[in-house]
């Protein structure tokens, strides 16, 4: 599977690494249901996305970080994926999160 060619701040540089942890994340969980995807940190949403392109099961895709020059790029990668997903995304600390979806 090819990956999309990445927005990204230029104070930040993902790495292959990044690739790498979704495709396993999707093999491990290969066979579960999975309603709502939570990518926690995502910085530029690449571990998300290229969950989302891998695990067929998933209903929604939910984005946080706490750095709002994060928000941008995390757009930009969702359009280029050219797929149709369900997400939404927060540019908030962490520590203001009241609750999140069990």
């Amino acid at each position: 599977m090819k990956t999309i060619n990445y927005s990204q701040p230029e104070f930040y540089h993902f790495s292959q690494d990044s690739i790498e942890l979704a495709k396993f994340a999707a093999k491990y969980w290969a066979d579960e249901e999975i309603d709502h995807l939570i990518d926690m940190f995502c910085g530029c949403g690449v571990v998300g996305i290229e969950f989302f392109f891998r695990h067929s099961k998933i209903q929604k895709l939910e984005f946080i970080e706490r750095e709002k020059e994060f928000y941008e790029s995390i757009e930009s990668n969702i359009k280029k994926s050219k797929r149709k997903m369900d997400y939404e995304i927060k540019i908030i600390d962490i520590a203001e999160l009241d609750q999140l979806p069990s």
